[in-house]
């Protein structure tokens, strides 16, 4: 209703959430299986379009710029907030960092992005497009080696993949 409206669905969303938890009570218990299994459908959506933005971005290549501004992006517009936002905190420095890097990725960068991709003309959906992917790309890469560093620092050993990942010993 909000956006037939001209207003803001994540603004209308975020409402109605912080309204149903007080609502539900009154349900029935299993009455959500439906919204929650169109939920799911609906986040597999918006992973499968990401797939195919992912691979079109990779076909094409990307310029160096915008490898630059999605490194820039994620490291200024990403962690810096949350490090400041923290700064009079008693959380560790290396802490901060950390919690700002890994700080929620993907989705957010997905819907939002999608929301502009969707609105923009052919040439702006492309960059948006191509921004979005690279963002995305690089701030995921980066979480796995950064969390192995972390865990180290904090005495925490890697986790053990499951057999179905190991790489087979060679043969002799």
């Amino acid at each position: 209703m909000a956006v037939g409206l001209k207003g803001n669905g994540f603004v209308a969303a975020f409402v109605a959430g912080l309204l149903f938890r007080r609502a539900v009570k009154l349900l029935r218990h299993g009455a959500l299986h439906l919204v929650e299994d169109t939920g799911v459908l609906l986040g597999l959506l918006v992973w499968f379009l990401f797939g195919q933005l992912i691979n079109q971005t990779l076909h094409d290549g990307t310029d160096w710029a915008i490898v630059v501004f999605a490194v820039l992006a994620v490291v200024v517009a990403r962690t810096v907030p949350v490090v400041l936002s923290l700064a009079r905190t008693n959380i560790e420095r290396a802490d901060r960092l950390f919690l700002g890097w890994v700080s929620p990725r993907g989705l957010a960068s997905i819907a939002f992005g999608l929301l502009a991709y969707i609105e923009l003309d052919p040439l702006e959906k492309e960059l948006v497009g191509e921004v979005m992917v690279v963002c995305v790309v690089v701030h995921g890469a980066s979480v796995v080696p950064l969390a192995t560093w972390y865990g180290r620092r904090r005495g925490i050993p890697a986790p053990e993949l499951p057999a179905t990942h190991r790489t087979p010993p060679p043969e002799r």
